[in-house]
């Protein structure tokens, strides 16, 4: 029975991984077309659902895309309705979009004032944050990519997206910034919007032509609009987690300690006489050969204390398992909202937690939102938004790059169990897991106010000359952008090799 049992579940094990394995990537290739029309869109979004993985269509219409069988790819155009359509086995995907008129008569934030899509002329494209789902953002403007034709971004990988790049209209300048200007609840700023969360966000907008230009110069390289959620007329709790996890997408394949060795005496002996030698591997009979005694190396004669041991192994040391891991991110977040006829009140706190790919490296955020609106009468009302953000920070340092430099039969710690270093022929590098180490504790804090203050009045209404239909308002707003940054560090000394 016990055999019979273990049959069964080792039939179930190998079922599963055979179903694993048959899972693959499939190119997909193809054309969005207008439905009415027959012509191609470019510039058209084709994204994986639920991912922020896609691409756009270029000049004739056309897109390539990597997908698994399992995957839906949602086809988006300004002015044309969503359409989803499950892979399968689909190799080459053609879809038609039809026209979406209700989308045409979505308003939109537009300089100081709003109009419908259908009334205006030039390019704006909005991502509404709900469309976007509770993905774990440490930056919202991750929010567009895939999402807005024509804006290209670049990521470093860094522990919260500190060092993602935006260009709405491409790069301007061989040495100015090229970055656009961001307007958030109406007051405008040049700092990236990264200590906002993104369950606060109601929606993003692009603004790439004309429609920016009444923000005067400084949206040359175009302008973001954020708008931030608002009270209810009724109590409403929103509250949630979001948990993912982060690796690499590609492994090095790197030589370990016996392969080099066999790489090496091979390389000497094709160049030059003698007998090949190098640290941690001796000659036998024109092969290298790695020492199964612990090796001992002094440093420094005259200071015993500074000797080290070193135990070499034939796999040696792969420098990028060591340094890249596969990282955790975690958000928890609630928004609560009420109010009535006088006005209404939303307040927000979020707890973002990102571990960096590279060991030691993570991002840590707390935001606290508060929106309120107040209506003295119909005509006139005043309001504020005000958001408060403290961050603590590991980020990258240039000891990831190393791992293809430093040498595969080094290893990371002696036989004492401190950190091994540079001893004999090895490259003159510091060890990376001990220089990462020894730098946890540099952070960056940095803590940030933004908000504003507006006070509106509908002088219209107020003298009540003109029928409802006409209206002219006159709006004051008040604007606070407040920044710290503290940054903690210090250069431990060398011990080792």
């Amino acid at each position: 029975m016990i055999n019979s049992l273990k049959i069964k579940v080792f039939g179930l094990i190998f079922l599963l991984s055979t179903s694993m394995t048959i899972a693959q990537t499939t190119i997909i290739k193809g054309i969005v077309k207008d439905n009415s029309s027959g012509e191609t869109l470019p510039g058209a979004t084709v994204q994986i659902k639920g991912t922020t993985t896609g691409t756009i269509t270029d000049f004739d219409g056309n897109y390539t895309l990597n997908a698994n069988p399992e995957d839906v790819l949602q086809f988006s155009f300004v002015g044309f309705q969503t359409q989803e359509i499950v892979v399968g086995s689909q190799t080459q995907i053609i879809v038609a979009l039809y026209e979406d008129y209700e989308a045409l008569e979505e308003v939109v934030v537009v300089g100081y004032t709003s109009k419908k899509k259908q009334d205006l002329v030039g390019s704006i494209a909005v991502v509404d944050m709900e469309e976007v789902g509770k993905i774990t953002y440490a930056n919202p403007l991750q929010a567009l990519q895939g999402r807005v034709a024509g804006v290209n971004f670049t990521q470093t990988g860094e522990p919260g997206s500190v060092g993602t790049g935006i260009n709405v209209r491409g790069f301007s300048t061989f040495t100015g910034p090229s970055t656009p200007l961001y307007v958030i609840d109406g007051v405008p700023s040049q700092e990236p919007p990264n200590n906002l969360s993104g369950n606060d966000i109601e929606s993003i907008q692009v603004l790439k032509d004309a429609s920016a230009s009444v923000y005067g110069s400084r949206a040359a390289n175009g302008v973001i609009l954020i708008t931030t959620k608002k009270g209810r007329k009724k109590l409403s709790i929103d509250a949630g987690s979001t948990i993912s996890l982060q690796t690499r997408a590609n492994y090095l394949d790197l030589l370990n300690a016996q392969q080099w060795g066999d790489v090496y005496w091979e390389a000497f002996s094709n160049s030059r006489s003698g007998t090949p030698s190098f640290t941690g591997y001796f000659d036998t009979g024109g092969t290298p050969q790695i020492p199964i005694d612990p090796q001992v190396y002094t440093p420094n004669v005259d200071d015993a204390s500074k000797n080290q041991s070193y135990q070499y192994t034939k796999e040696g040391t792969n420098w990028a398992d060591e340094i890249y891991r596969n990282a955790l991110s975690q958000q928890y977040y609630i928004n609560i909202s009420n109010g009535n006829d006088k006005g209404n009140v939303m307040f927000g706190a979020s707890y973002f937690d990102e571990e960096g790919t590279i060991i030691t490296s993570y991002f840590n955020r707390i935001t606290t939102r508060l929106n309120s609106n107040y209506n003295f009468t119909e005509w006139a009302s005043v309001g504020e938004n005000l958001n408060i953000s403290y961050s603590d920070r590991v980020g990258i340092t240039t000891e990831a790059n190393d791992v293809v430099r430093q040498h595969p039969a080094l290893p990371v710690y002696d036989t004492d169990g401190d950190y091994a270093g540079r001893v004999g022929a090895f490259p003159d590098i510091r060890n990376s897991v001990s220089q990462l180490r020894r730098n946890a504790n540099n952070t960056t804090d940095s803590w940030r106010i933004f908000g504003n203050v507006f006070g509106e009045l509908k002088v219209l209404d107020a003298l009540n000359v003109l029928p409802k239909a006409h209206s002219f308002s006159v709006r004051t707003n008040l604007g606070i952008e407040y920044s710290n940054f503290y940054n903690n560090s210090f250069n431990s000394r060398l011990f080792e090799g």
